[in-house]
C-alpha cells in the first residue's frame, strides 16, 4: 500500500467539517450574544437622551436667560409660597453629581473660587449647607452644553443687564453690601472643596434654584428636585435634564471677576452730579449730608432675619421703639423681593400692635441721619411698606421709575 501524501495526512488530522444545521445554530449564537453585550454596555434609561427633546430645548445661554434668578415672580410671596409648597417633587430616586474635576491653573482657580465664594455669599447667606448646594449648582452648570464652560462665566452671566443675570446678586445691587472677611473665608473653603471634588448630593444635578417667596412663570416648566432652607432645586425636563447631558470638560479659562464683584458701596466714590443736588438738597432742609466718599455702616438685622432675607437691601436706619426701618436699595432691586424683606423685618421687628413701616432710598445722600424723617428725605423715597396693625391690609408703593425691573400690580408713588 502506497504511503499517505503529506497533504492526505495534514486532511487526516482536521476535524470534520460541521454540519449545516450545527453552523447556523453558532451564528446565531454569536448574533445574540453581541447584541446582548450591546444592550449591556448602553446607559441606563434614566440617563439616556432623546434627541426630539434636545431640539425643543433651548441651544445656547442667549436662549434661557429668561429662566435666570432675576424673573419676575408671576405671585405675591404668600401665594408663591402657597403654590410652591402644592408642587410635588420629581418621581424617581435623586442622582448625586460626579466628582468635579479641576483642570485649570493656578489664577484659574484663584478666580473661580472668588465668582464661587461670591454665589454661595450673596445667595445663601453664612449657610455653610446653603453654600455647598449653591456651589453644587454652579458646577453642574459648568458642565451643562447650555451654559457658559468656566465657574465665573456662569456666575457672572447676563450681570451686565438688568434682567438678563442668571445669578440675582450680581444685577440686583446687592453687590454694594459689604461682607465682613471672616464670612468670606468661610465661603471660599467651601468653594475650595467644592473645586476639589467633594459633592453635595443634596440638590443632585440641579441646574435652577429660586427662594419658595418667587413663583416665576418658568418654574413649572421644570422638575422639581429638592427644598434646602427656602430654596427649592430643579432640573430641566427630558434629556437635558439626565447626568449624560452634563458632558462638558471644565478646562480652564475663568475670566476676571473684578470689573463685576468689585463694584462698591453708592458712597464709596466720588457723587455725581444728582448726588450732589441731593446733598444740597439735604442742607437746605436741615438735614446732615453724608459726606462725599464715605458709606454708612450696615446695621444689624432684628433676630430672626437674615441678611438672605433682605435680599440686598441695606439697613440703615431703625427706629429704637422699634417698626420703622430705612433701607438702602439699588435700582435693580426686585420689588417684589422688596415687599417679601419688608414683611420679615415687620414680623421681627414691628411696633406695638403690628405696627410697621418700611422706606427705602436709592442713594446713600438721600438718607436722613436719624429720626424724624424730614419731608424733603420723605419726598425722595423710592419705597414705602406700611402695616397699621396686626389685622390691617399693608400697602407698598414705590417710585416706577427708579426700579429697572417691572412692577406688575405694584402702586406707584
Amino acid at each position: 500500500m502506497a504511503s499517505p501524501t503529506a497533504d492526505e495526512s495534514r486532511a487526516a488530522r482536521l476535524p470534520a467539517p460541521l454540519p449545516a444545521a450545527a453552523r447556523h445554530a453558532l451564528l446565531v449564537l454569536s448574533a445574540l450574544l453581541a447584541v446582548a453585550a450591546l444592550w449591556l454596555a448602553r446607559p441606563p434609561a434614566r440617563e439616556r437622551i432623546d434627541p426630539a427633546q434636545i431640539t425643543r430645548l433651548p441651544a445656547r445661554p442667549a436662549d434661557i436667560e429668561a429662566h435666570g434668578g432675576v424673573a419676575q415672580s408671576a405671585l405675591a410671596p404668600d401665594d408663591a409660597r402657597r403654590r410652591n409648597d402644592a408642587v410635588a417633587f420629581a418621581p424617581g430616586p435623586l442622582i448625586a453629581a460626579r466628582p468635579f474635576r479641576f483642570l485649570g491653573d493656578g489664577e484659574d482657580r484663584r478666580r473661580a473660587i472668588e465668582c464661587l465664594a461670591a454665589a454661595e455669599l450673596y445667595e445663601a447667606g453664612d449657610d455653610p449647607g446653603g453654600q455647598a448646594a449653591v456651589a453644587q449648582v454652579v458646577l453642574n452648570r459648568v458642565r451643562h452644553p447650555a451654559f457658559p464652560g468656566t465657574v465665573c462665566g456662569v456666575v457672572l452671566q447676563g450681570a451686565e443687564r438688568a434682567t438678563g443675570c442668571q445669578f440675582t446678586f450680581t444685577c440686583d445691587g446687592a453687590l454694594a453690601r459689604a461682607i465682613p472677611e471672616p464670612f468670606w473665608q468661610r465661603a471660599r473653603a467651601v468653594a475650595t472643596r467644592a473645586l476639589d471634588g467633594r459633592v453635595f448630593p443634596g440638590v443632585g444635578w440641579a441646574t435652577h434654584y429660586h427662594t419658595r417667596s418667587v413663583y416665576p412663570w418658568w418654574s413649572p416648566s421644570l422638575a422639581k428636585l429638592a427644598r434646602i432652607g427656602e430654596h427649592l432645586f430643579f432640573r430641566w425636563p427630558g434629556g437635558w435634564g439626565t447626568p449624560i447631558a452634563f458632558s462638558g470638560v471644565y478646562r480652564g479659562g475663568e475670566p476676571d471677576p473684578a470689573p463685576v464683584l468689585h463694584r462698591t458701596a453708592a458712597g464709596s466714590a466720588a457723587p455725581g452730579a444728582g448726588e450732589a443736588d441731593s446733598a444740597a438738597a439735604a442742607v437746605a432742609a436741615g438735614e446732615e449730608p453724608p459726606r462725599p466718599g464715605f458709606a454708612r455702616v450696615d446695621l444689624a438685622p432684628p433676630a430672626g432675619v437674615s441678611a438672605a432675607a433682605l435680599h440686598g437691601a441695606r439697613i440703615r436706619l431703625v427706629h429704637p421703639d422699634g417698626g420703622f426701618f430705612g433701607l438702602l436699595v439699588g435700582p435693580r432691586a426686585q420689588p417684589a423681593k422688596l415687599v417679601d424683606a419688608a414683611k420679615a423685618l415687620c414680623r421681627a421687628g414691628g411696633g406695638p400692635g403690628g405696627w410697621c413701616r418700611v422706606s427705602a432710598w436709592g442713594r446713600e445722600t438721600d438718607i436722613p441721619p436719624g429720626f424724624p424723617i424730614p419731608p424733603a428725605a420723605r419726598s425722595r423715597l423710592v419705597f414705602e411698606y406700611v402695616q397699621a396693625s396686626d389685622t390691617a391690609e399693608p400697602r407698598a408703593s414705590l417710585d416706577c421709575t427708579f426700579f429697572a425691573v417691572a412692577a406688575a400690580g405694584a402702586q406707584c408713588r
